[in-house]
């Protein structure tokens, strides 16, 4: 039996062994094919997958927020195309990115990943998101509870 431990201010599960991320696999097939995301834009947001934080879905690394340049360098990929990829995934709802002041926090949607059990705040906001994004007329992901949609 493993022994987890968690940042009591952060809520971060400490030690890389520890993460439990549940990944619908159904929904990658279906995104591709629909073209909602790229294969490129998948195999980012499973790289990324590695740096959900428990309960929050934010992307961090033992419980400080990851920057663009952190994530390229993590995935081993040029800064610049890291840019376009996360701008990309902004606009398709994969991520989304919280911003007070000059500080900016990365989630990821829990309808691709989730650690743990994700605030339902957090879900609301996605779907908010979504909303918005469906009266412009694009394609983007709606939660419902632990399932996704896509949605045109």
């Amino acid at each position: 039996m493993a022994i987890l431990r968690v940042d009591s201010q952060t809520g971060e599960v400490l030690g890389r062994t520890a993460r439990f991320v549940m990944t619908p696999q159904y929904i990658w097939r279906e995104m591709v094919r629909m073209k909602v995301l790229s294969p490129i834009e998948q195999v980012v947001l499973q790289g990324l997958s590695s740096f959900v934080q428990f309960r929050t879905n934010a992307l961090a690394e033992h419980g400080r927020p990851l920057t663009v340049g952190e994530m390229a360098r993590a995935l081993e990929m040029d800064e610049g195309n890291m840019r376009k990829y996360v701008k990309s995934l902004l606009k398709k709802n994969a991520l989304g990115k919280w911003q007070s002041g000059s500080h900016s926090e990365y989630v990821m949607n829990p309808a691709l990943y989730h650690a743990g059990h994700v605030d339902p705040a957090i879900t609301v906001f996605f779907n908010e998101q979504r909303d918005k994004y469906r009266q412009e007329g694009r394609l983007s992901l709606k939660v419902h509870g632990r399932s996704t949609t896509i949605m045109l």
